[in-house]
């Protein structure tokens, strides 16, 4: 069987150097006389589609595979629940016309007979952006919340910063202030820091002293008065003593020198005194092979009266000379806060946190599986619409519109789904046989007044669920996109810029919601003049009540008054509203949750109760996800990973949502 039909959109690209580009995703929903809605599984082939003004030698389609299961979730068969089309011209700002579409699908498969006298089909559309393949930098820098990385392994931390000391032998540290080089590459396993190190012990310990913390390894060594002798050093100073930890490289060392990265907890009575490193080949017989201390008095030291942090050099003569190594340091009970290891002031690996001792394959291990961003993807160009959110409420089932809506059971005609905000989906209609409601945009309810182009279709649903998300990217067949995936689709292939904001700068201008021009039409734009050479960006309420939440319409300022990405606040592929307008939920890597998601697609179906059943993806009550680029009306640098962990099953006046798929392209 066949399906036809036209479609068009503005603003649509194709860059031939980027290998970046917009699309559309074509998915489909059939019901049989009146009964439920359900996914269209199209063909393999059979299609014809034509962009009237390129020619078929410059149309192309991507088809959307996902794994169908049953209920208990397991695997049943492959199937394409959507495509994606594209032109392929070397073009900006075109206006794309696909003429007679037609789209194939196979009777059979999708339950339809001779007999069904009423077949009901509507095909859906949403506008993406192709993320292509390549590696690409996380992490900028400087702000605070991000990412960093050691081995095969990424790690966030808070921002602290501290001072860096000159290395004993009067090498300069890079100038810098920041705990670690946050800027890493990632490649497609995410492995490119060799070697890596794994910790293989640590010393007793002894119960001597208070313990502040959960990471206290403790062992009695002598303090020394010969670093060559560490049998000669003093045993304990007050409630400091000798611990150590240590440690094996795992990897081919491919350079002789390295340096330990210590920071120590707040408070001269934990900044540690002195420090030396050991190598051994049979655990039993150590030899010193660099060190540092000071008796200069307790809270002094290498670390100065109010740094926190040094970095202390050892040398790696021979690869291969030893097998094993110990950093050891003399410290109050948990006085470090964390030990790094650094190669040509280049992170290398974490070797223990105040939380605990880190080895090469312990759980925070990012898998295989899970989406990282180096490979192709796609995103939604524009934040998930009220139009297209009327739509998705439209196809579900009584019990599953009350789920994804709150509306009482008798709601009555024009009652708003959300009182919050710009959110004019109403209930239009009601069908006394089943009871299921019929979704409308409409700003005043009036019975002549429900034209979704006139209504704000274009401005995007907020008031939210994690779970709200997770159902419409299931039933699209889309699925949700990764903190990861969504530091690429913000900065492309560009070196990072400290502070940096999706569109590419620090310079930023929030614009308030007042001074609409053509309010809740397409067209809806900002009255006020577009500051040039800064993001332009809606966020925060300009302290009138009823604009509280107000998004504006999506991609309102990438119009003929701006010629940049920083002025119409784009990413570097293209998408739009990524910093403003409302919040979107990511998978984040810092939960067991969010890492067990494997990236699988949507299949076109939720359960029974509306809610997304898709293997490995994060539950009901959003553990696994987090908000990244805004948050609560605020706007979040590419790198700020302040909301990633942010746990909340709740509808957020502020929260909407954007989801992709991964691309089938090698």
């Amino acid at each position: 069987m066949i399906v036809t039909f036209d479609m068009s959109w503005d603003n649509s690209w194709n860059s031939n150097v980027s290998q970046n580009h917009d699309g559309v995703w074509l998915f489909a929903k059939l019901r049989l006389d009146n009964g439920d809605w359900r996914p269209v599984y199209f063909s393999r082939t059979g299609h014809n589609i034509l962009e009237h003004n390129s020619g078929a030698e410059h149309t192309a389609y991507e088809l959307g595979l996902s794994n169908i299961r049953n209920q208990a979730g397991e695997f049943m068969s492959e199937e394409v629940v959507g495509i994606f089309v594209y032109h392929t011209r070397n073009v900006i700002r075109h206006t794309t016309n696909f003429e007679s579409t037609q789209l194939a699908f196979d009777p059979d498969k999708n339950g339809i007979s001779s007999e069904d006298d009423v077949i009901s089909i509507r095909v859906f559309g949403i506008e993406m952006v192709y993320i292509p393949r390549g590696p690409f930098e996380v992490g900028d820098n400087s702000t605070e919340n991000r990412f960093f990385k050691h081995n095969s392994v990424l790690f966030s931390t808070v921002g602290n910063t501290f001072n860096w000391h000159d290395h004993p032998d009067g090498t300069p540290f890079p100038s810098t202030n920041s705990l670690f080089p946050m800027t890493n590459h990632i490649d497609n396993v995410i492995n490119v820091m060799v070697p890596g190190v794994g910790i293989v012990t640590a010393s007793e310990f002894l119960g001597v002293g208070p313990t502040r913390g959960p990471w206290v390894p403790f062992g009695m060594v002598s303090k020394a008065n010969n670093i060559e002798d560490p049998a000669t050093w003093e045993t304990v100073r007050g409630s400091k003593r000798w611990q150590w930890i240590e440690f094996r490289f795992t990897g081919n060392i491919q350079r002789e020198g390295y340096y330990f990265v210590v920071k120590s907890r707040m408070g001269s009575a934990f900044r540690p005194e002195g420090f030396f490193v050991t190598g051994s080949n049979d655990g039993e017989n150590w030899t010193v092979i660099s060190g540092h201390r000071n008796h200069t008095g307790m809270g002094t030291g290498i670390f100065g009266p109010t740094s926190q942090g040094a970095y202390i050099p050892f040398r790696v003569h021979t690869p291969g000379e030893f097998n094993r190594y110990r950093f050891h340091f003399y410290s109050e009970a948990a006085g470090i806060s964390f030990i790094g290891l650094y190669n040509d002031y280049r992170f290398v690996n974490l070797i223990a946190s105040e939380n605990q001792l880190y080895f090469a394959n312990f759980d925070n291990v990012i898998p295989q599986e899970f989406p990282k961003g180096f490979g192709g993807f796609w995103a939604m160009k524009y934040e998930l619409t009220q139009s297209a959110w009327a739509d998705f409420l439209n196809t579900l089932t009584y019990d599953q519109q009350l789920v994804r809506t709150n509306l009482a059971r008798n709601a009555a005609l024009n009652t708003r789904i959300s009182l919050t905000g710009r959110n004019w989906v109403r209930v239009r209609s009601v069908d006394p046989r089943t009871g299921r409601f019929t979704f409308g945009l409409s700003t005043d309810g009036a019975a002549d007044n429900w034209d979704p182009a006139n209504n704000a279709g274009h401005v995007p649903i907020s008031n939210l669920s994690w779970a709200d998300m997770a159902a419409f990217a299931d039933w699209a067949g889309l699925r949700p996109l990764t903190e990861l995936e969504f530091e690429k689709m913000s900065r492309g292939f560009l070196r990072a810029i400290p502070n940096e904001y999706a569109w590419g700068s620090h310079m930023i201008r929030e614009i308030q919601i007042a001074g609409l021009a053509n309010l809740n039409r397409p067209n809806e734009i900002q009255n006020r003049a577009v500051r040039v050479g800064t993001g332009n960006v809606r966020t925060s309420p300009d302290g009138q009540p009823t604009h509280a939440h107000w998004p504006m319409r999506v991609g309102a300022f990438a119009d003929s008054r701006v010629s940049s990405r920083m002025e119409s606040g784009a990413t570097f592929f293209g998408l739009m509203n990524t910093n403003d307008n409302v919040a979107e939920r990511y998978i984040n890597v810092s939960s067991p949750e969010g890492r067990a998601f494997t990236g699988e697609h949507g299949d076109g179906r939720l359960n029974s109760m509306g809610e997304a059943d898709v293997l490995n993806w994060p539950g009901v009550d959003s553990r696994g996800t987090g908000y990244r680029g805004f948050f609560n009306n605020t706007p979040l640098t590419v790198s700020c990973r302040s909301a990633m962990n942010n746990v909340n099953s709740a509808k957020n006046p502020w929260a909407g949502f954007r989801g992709g798929r991964t691309s089938n392209r090698p």
